[in-house]
Order: structure tokens, then sequence, then C-alpha cells
């Protein structure tokens, strides 16, 4: 399986680990759903560290999950990258669908801190871009 989606105790952790063909990105939005449930408010984080670039069908599917997690409550989001062509794209979709500004990236390849700022901002909502 090229994602897994598992609950935390600030919401739930999805790590892609293999290419996001159109077909797994359908595949993680229901464990998202399965995992989310009923509405009530959360943190997710994202591990995209070995992403690469998408396809459109790919992006519509990540769009529409973003919009549910935000319609379920989903308070904060971390997004760990280690490519800007990925995080440029994620960014991109994140202000089409109005989840940026619930939203922070990490750079995994730069930052070795990433995983402790990431829960921070989750759970506290200590911003890394201050």
């Amino acid at each position: 399986m090229p994602s897994t989606t598992v609950a935390t105790p600030y919401g739930y952790k999805t790590e892609i680990s293999a290419p996001f063909a159109p077909e797994a990105a359908a595949s993680w939005f229901e464990d998202i759903k399965r995992v989310v449930g009923a509405p009530h408010p959360f943190g997710q984080l994202v591990d995209l560290r070995g992403q690469k670039p998408y396809s459109e069908a790919t992006n519509q599917i990540i769009e529409d999950a973003m919009r549910y997690v935000r319609q379920q409550g989903m308070q904060r989001s971390a997004v760990i990258v280690a490519s800007a062509v990925t995080k440029m794209q994620i960014m991109r979709l994140a202000k089409e669908t109005g989840m940026y500004d619930y939203e922070r990236y990490f750079d995994a390849s730069s930052d070795p801190q990433w995983e402790r700022k990431a829960v921070d901002w989750i759970e506290r909502g200590v911003d890394p871009d201050l």
C-alpha cells in the first residue's frame, strides 16, 4: 500500500511512501474518512517526503480530501516535504481549497527538528514561520 493513515493523540498521521496514482489517492481518501469519522476538532500530519509531482487526477482527489478534512473539523495541518517542487504543488492546492491558512510546511531535508516542530504546530499552534 503506498499510503498509511493512523490515528494519533492529535488526530491522524498519513505517510505516502510510493508513487501516488489516482487509484492510490482514492484509497487514501477512504482511509482518511475512516480515521476521521464524525466531525470533531483534530490535527493532521501528512508525510510527503518521498513524493514527486502528482497528476491532475490525483490533485483533484487531494483537493477533495483537503476540503473534507476542513469540513470535519481539522484545525491545523503539518505537511512534511523533501522537495521544493512537491512543496509548491501542495501549497498551490492548499490555496485553491482554503486549506493554506491552517497548514504549515516542514522541509525534512534541511531541518532535523521537523517532527518536533510539526507536532508543536499541530498540538499547540506554535507557528514555525514566525
